[in-house]
């Protein structure tokens, strides 16, 4: 991957509702730069493919007319979801093994 974005808090509305629609538009325009990855870490324990799939329901419902189904799933194959907290040396540590 050429570039990663790690988004701390991930699990919070304002990823649902602002980040990953605007990510997602970018992506749609051709606006992010290819092998991208997107990397949510929160102390939520989702895996990526449960988090994903809150994003693609949130992602449809903020994006309105900008949605649509295929784009998304070339989109979402670029996120990831790392479950941490960010005040444990232990999993900062599987966070920057899973980011390498």
């Amino acid at each position: 991957m050429s570039h990663t974005m790690v988004i701390f808090g991930a699990s919070g509305d304002l990823t649902s509702r602002k980040l990953i629609p605007a990510l997602y538009r970018q992506f749609q325009r051709g606006r992010l730069p290819k092998n991208s990855r997107i990397v949510g870490v929160a102390r939520s324990n989702f895996t990526s493919e449960q988090w994903r799939t809150a994003l693609g329901e949130s992602t449809a419902q903020f994006s309105k007319a900008d949605f649509d189904s295929a784009s998304w799933e070339a989109f979402v194959q670029s996120i990831y979801y790392q479950p941490a907290d960010i005040s444990s040396t232990e999993d900062f540590h599987k966070l920057s093994n899973f980011l390498d």
